[in-house]
């Protein structure tokens, strides 16, 4: 009998668990695995499984899958085979993961001078518009969100895509620096879910 897929559980920004039954109507000898791809097909990815072994009709089949993008759109599906690789698909099934905020995933100071230094970041977007800027400080204090409390804010940007994974923010030239001064900086990046604040670094002027 051709396996049932059934709708994905517990799913978050980046997890869920996926369902199906290898054979619904009989028991038999089988065993399963499911794929999973954002292809707009459920071939791709394979997740889970249990080698070919005895089970009652209707057993229930469960796996978690991780390390999926937030905000994206999934199919998957479960698959059954005997002892002989023989293989039957059930049908594909929708999985859209839930939003998140977008991540600061680095920060980095150069050509630091007396006066002078030129942030940069890079930025995941996680699938959603994302605006980006750069903030400095003479003070690493920072309030109950993470941000730095008595910040300069520099110019703000939306990154190149919407997309996933690690996009550059505009190098912010600083200016008008003290010489020999300890300064603080962080990025901080918005999406329609939320707003992280990169982790606060210093640098210290010549």
């Amino acid at each position: 009998e051709k396996p049932l897929t059934e709708a994905a559980t517990l799913v978050t920004s980046t997890t869920a668990t996926l369902n199906g039954q290898p054979d619904p109507l009989a028991a038999a000898m089988v065993g399963y695995e499911f794929h999973l791809n954002n292809n707009g097909s459920c071939e791709g990815k394979t997740v889970g499984g249990v080698a070919v072994t005895s089970l009652a009709a209707g057993t229930k089949a469960e796996t978690q899958v991780t390390g999926l993008e937030p905000n994206q759109n999934y199919m998957f599906c479960i698959v059954a085979f005997n002892a002989a690789s023989e293989t039957t698909t059930g049908a594909a099934l929708p999985l859209k993961t839930l939003p998140a905020s977008p991540k600061v995933d680095s920060e980095s100071v150069s050509a630091v001078t007396s006066t002078v230094a030129t942030l940069e970041a890079q930025v995941n977007p996680n699938n959603e518009k994302t605006s980006a800027y750069m903030q400095y400080s003479s003070s690493a204090t920072v309030n109950g969100s993470g941000s730095l409390t008595t910040a300069t804010k520099e110019s703000s940007g939306e990154l190149g895509s919407a997309g996933y994974g690690d996009q550059p923010v505009a190098p912010d030239a600083l200016t008008g620096l003290s010489a020999g001064s300890t300064y603080y900086y962080q990025a901080v990046a918005t999406n329609a879910t939320g707003t992280e604040y990169g982790e606060v670094n210093e640098f210290m002027t010549a």
